[in-house]
């Protein structure tokens, strides 16, 4: 069964933080250089500080003089009440923006502990690999700080009137409010219950269900890891801290993400194209397994893969359901055989870009600075599901869910 339950949490003392936007940041993974200098400059309390260092390198897991600072810089907040620490509670986040389409949204989730042991594991879905670096490096920044500083962004399956009803129990809570402005604005309400029959039947109501990591799949891997090794009686390794998003909320968006090659030697789009010809209907009926390339003298090119080449990709990727899903198409058909790229390249970047801004691909594409563009169609929350339930992880970079879950508003304590 999935393990669900309340945690004590961190909190800027907004006796202190006046303004929690001055404060909070987005995912770690998510924030580029330029980035984390405009948030670090926003406030000497911003919460990039505690989570990615300056010179942040993926491949590199040992980065002692950051953990050092972050041990530091964290026991100073306590120390001198910057941050306050809760009662076991579980929170409700309320995240509201205007979508591309012009559309008022607002997604709901819940941020409450999710058990990372054995158990609990089994109804956890993962869509994407890990790479070692990259997990132990939380590893040592979770052993620095004992705590879970960002929340792991989970959707369930859910009961859209039982997701109402636990929504309204927060209606008279006290609200902490931000605006959290990564890539669009979003107004942001946190709203905390330490109610023991509420947290009780919202814990139970996880029987049976399954929680879909995301985004924070290295971040899952590091707790697992931390729980492993953790032999002291003081510390709690057994659960992180999720925020749960019910699949039936309106603001939940999966957007797209895209590729580009470039600087690709003796690239040839004629020679190109007719290979694309040999696996794929050019502008032909459209099907949930098509998707477009795009090249500098054609332009953007509709591609539906024929019977054939479905099934030469599931002779490669042993999952019917995997497919049929157009980033894996891309990936095994026009990535490695067609282009010749291997695993190794697609996992390096070698020559291999994403994007989500579909409009950049003309003005790329005429500069010369991309030998060629795939654009796909985002896959929706039940593809997702469906395929990680059957026991198949996507490519890399598949999804890219939309608004990203803030950190800063509340951190799991894991001293007992």
């Amino acid at each position: 069964m999935l393990k669900i339950g309340p945690f004590r949490g961190y909190y800027y003392n907004t006796n202190i933080i006046k303004n929690l936007s001055d404060v909070i940041a987005p995912p770690y993974d998510v924030v580029n250089k330029e980035e984390r200098e405009v948030l670090a400059n926003r406030s000497k309390f911003n919460f990039i500080k505690m989570t990615l260092p300056s010179n942040y390198d993926p491949s590199n897991s040992s980065n002692e003089k950051f953990y050092s600072e972050a041990k530091q810089r964290w026991n100073n907040w306590k120390k001198n009440d910057i941050i306050s620490l809760s009662e076991p509670s579980i929170w409700l986040l309320k995240e509201s923006y205007v979508s591309k389409n012009n559309e008022n949204l607002t997604r709901s989730g819940f941020m409450a502990s999710l058990d990372v042991t054995n158990d609990s594991d089994k109804f956890v879905l993962r869509h994407e690999r890990t790479h070692q670096a990259p997990k132990m490096d939380r590893v040592n920044l979770y052993k620095s700080t004992l705590s879970n500083l960002s929340p792991l962004f989970f959707i369930y399956q859910d009961d859209q009137e039982q997701t109402k009803e636990f929504i309204n129990h927060f209606n008279k809570m006290n609200i902490k409010s931000a605006i959290f402005d990564h890539r669009g604005k979003v107004n942001l309400e946190l709203l905390r219950s330490s109610d023991i029959d509420f947290i009780k039947k919202f814990s139970n109501s996880f029987e049976g269900k399954y929680a879909l990591i995301a985004d924070g799949h290295h971040r899952y891997a590091a707790s697992r890891i931390l729980d492993q090794e953790n032999t002291s009686p003081n510390i709690d390794t057994s659960s992180l801290m999720g925020y749960l998003v019910p699949s039936s909320t309106p603001g939940l968006i999966v957007e797209a993400t895209h590729r580009a090659i470039f600087k690709l030697n003796n690239f040839d789009e004629e020679v190109f194209i007719n290979n694309i010809n040999k696996f794929f209907a050019i502008d032909s009926d459209l099907t949930n397994s098509s998707f477009s390339i795009h090249t500098k003298l054609k332009g953007e090119i509709k591609l539906t893969p024929t019977q054939d080449t479905i099934k030469l990709v599931e002779s490669i990727v042993k999952n019917e359901f995997l497919s049929k899903i157009p980033v894996v198409i891309l990936e095994e058909i026009i990535l490695k055989k067609i282009t010749g790229m291997n695993s190794q390249d697609i996992s390096h970047r070698t020559n291999l870009k994403y994007f989500q801004d579909k409009n950049l691909c003309s003005n790329e594409l005429n500069n010369n600075n991309w030998n060629y563009a795939i654009t796909v169609p985002p896959l929706s929350v039940d593809e997702i599901f469906k395929v990680t339930k059957s026991g198949a992880i996507f490519p890399q970079k598949s999804t890219y869910f939309y608004p990203k879950a803030p950190t800063g508003l509340v951190m799991r304590s894991m001293e007992k």
